[in-house]
């Protein structure tokens, strides 16, 4: 498992690698939809008050006529401060948007420097393996040498040991020696 496994299973992320993640569509496409919404409830509106216009204004009662130009003023009012409420919707939506689209540049740059760094670490670990392997290999071989090293002074001291008994033999025999 690489260093770079490791991170995304530590973050929890869906993506296979980091910084390909696209722009937020479904954002994008709920904007969209909120303000289709917006205009529609606008829509509604006018046609609301176009309709209680057109409602009063065949009949000849001017009383008749002044509710219903009072309720088509009525109308227009809240048509007015929907469209304004709107507007500040939209302001507000812009500005999410804005944010959004910073949130992301930031995930990106955020991606691109893990990205860098998990690399770094990668090679460190490779770097660090190899030479931990060499280390090993270093160690085996010096242990190898003073095995047989240590054979080779087991073996010489057992030769010199024959030769002090020898020598020893000699003195006694041939000299007198005690």
């Amino acid at each position: 498992m690489s260093l770079r496994d490791t991170v995304q299973n530590t973050t929890q992320t869906s993506q296979p690698t980091y910084g390909r993640r696209g722009a937020a569509p479904r954002a994008r496409a709920r904007g969209q939809r909120a303000r289709l919404a917006a205009w529609s409830i606008v829509a509604a509106g006018v046609i609301l008050a176009l309709v209680a216009i057109l409602v009063a204004w065949p009949s000849g009662n001017s009383e008749s006529a002044a509710d219903a130009q009072a309720a088509a003023d009525s109308a227009l009012a809240q048509v007015d401060e929907l469209t304004a409420r709107i507007e500040t919707l939209e302001s507000d939506l812009g500005t999410a948007t804005a944010a959004l689209t910073e949130v992301e540049r930031s995930d990106r740059s955020l991606a691109k420097r893990l990205d860098g760094a998990t690399g770094r670490l990668d090679k460190a670990l490779t770097r660090l393996r190899k030479s931990t392997d060499s280390a090993t290999a270093a160690a085996e071989s010096a242990a190898a040498n003073a095995s047989s090293a240590l054979a080779k002074a087991e073996e010489a001291a057992r030769r010199l040991n024959v030769l002090r008994e020898r020598y020893d033999y000699h003195l006694r025999r041939y000299h007198g020696g005690g």
